[in-house]
């Protein structure tokens, strides 16, 4: 049964990373961004923008799903930025539990901006503007669950609706799946794997034009050092990107991150970001702040907020075996004392003299 088990868990694995491939070449032409790839969590922005593998990382499950196999607990969590100095916010809010054996949470993220200014060409093919503005929006729904399939490897899915519009002028929606895998090689070292939008079905706009949502390759590791350091690293695929971070935590309470990430920005050039942050964490309230710089485009360079919360589990008291009762060894009372008289033996006393009677004559006989 145990081998039959293990086989099953091997085709299901084996299963995946071929849908994973298959669909990535499908999806190689996509044009349209997701919103995730922005950063889930000031901590993961932080450290490079690594979430691939941060087992019960309750920010993670929604870029790796099989993280949400590990949560401890329920817990919300939110995200807030601002883009283009200002021109445009993101917000991100987001739930999680676990309920026998299975974890799962949802999450919002949208962002948008007002006001903004059309342009037009004037006889001189010179841009201006024309006087109309429009409102832009986009936002991602995703819901994301996980599963330990055994003491080492766990599995997860996520389901994400898009919506786009254009005050005005258009709208459209659009849903994908993400998919994922960890799998933990030690105590130490968590190796991951997420194929994010691996449906090839793209945004439909009420125009009738389908916009494809690019799908993403990601490999990841985390690997915890001693004296409470922790290094993660990713890798993405389409297109090749590397990320990576670490983590110090001094204090129980306080967590130093500092990350970077090489990012293509042309058919052959990339860019080197560079991103800084702190994590305060108390009774189960964490704050978490990263400073993202973009070494491209200056007005990109930005600050990330996350305030969250999941209630600390209490941690299991160390079982002691309780001490071997000493043998019991039976007490036999003394059988109480009796007395016993002590005769003494009589004094021998001297036989009596045998008193000798006078010989009495006999008397003689008459005639």
């Amino acid at each position: 049964m145990k081998n039959m088990t293990s086989r099953l868990l091997d085709c299901m694995t084996a299963g995946l990373f071929i849908i994973i491939l298959i669909c990535g070449a499908a999806n190689a032409a996509s044009t349209s961004i997701d919103p995730m790839s922005l950063g889930i969590g000031a901590r993961s922005i932080a450290m490079g923008r690594t979430n691939v593998t941060a087992p019960g990382d309750i920010n993670a499950i929604f870029v790796n799903p099989a993280n949400a196999a590990y949560l401890e607990n329920w817990g919300a969590t939110s995200m807030y930025t601002s883009l283009l100095e200002g021109e445009m916010n993101y917000t991100m809010l987001g739930g999680a539990t676990k309920y026998q054996g299975i974890g799962g949470g949802m999450c919002y993220l949208g962002g948008g901006a007002t006001g903004l200014q059309t342009t037009t060409r004037d006889a001189n093919s010179r841009v201006t503007a024309s006087g109309n503005s429009f409102d832009y929006s986009n936002s991602t729904i995703a819901a994301a669950f996980g599963k330990e399939l055994n003491d080492k490897l766990a599995a997860g899915g996520s389901l994400k609706m898009f919506s786009k519009s254009f005050s005005g002028q258009s709208s459209g929606t659009g849903f994908s799946l993400d998919l994922g895998l960890l799998y933990k090689l030690n105590s130490a070292l968590t190796l991951g794997v997420a194929a994010q939008n691996v449906l090839p079905t793209g945004i439909n706009w009420g125009t009738g034009v389908n916009e494809p949502v690019a799908m993403n390759l990601k490999g990841g590791l985390n690997y915890s050092l001693p004296n409470n350091f922790l290094v993660n690293a990713d890798l993405d695929l389409m297109p090749f990107a590397a990320h990576a971070g670490v983590e110090w935590k001094p204090l129980p309470l306080l967590a130093l991150r500092g990350g970077l990430e090489n990012v293509p920005t042309g058919n052959s050039s990339s860019v080197m970001n560079l991103m800084a942050g702190i994590g305060l964490k108390i009774n189960g309230l964490g704050f978490d702040y990263a400073y993202f710089n973009d070494g491209s485009l200056a007005v990109n360079s930005t600050h990330f907020f996350t305030l969250s919360f999941m209630p600390e589990m209490p941690k299991p008291k160390p079982v002691v075996s309780p001490a071997p009762s000493p043998a019991v060894v039976p007490v036999i009372a003394p059988a109480p004392a009796v007395s016993v008289p002590v005769v003494k033996p009589k004094a021998k006393t001297a036989a009596p003299k045998a008193v000798k009677k006078p010989a009495v004559k006999p008397k003689p006989k008459k005639k």
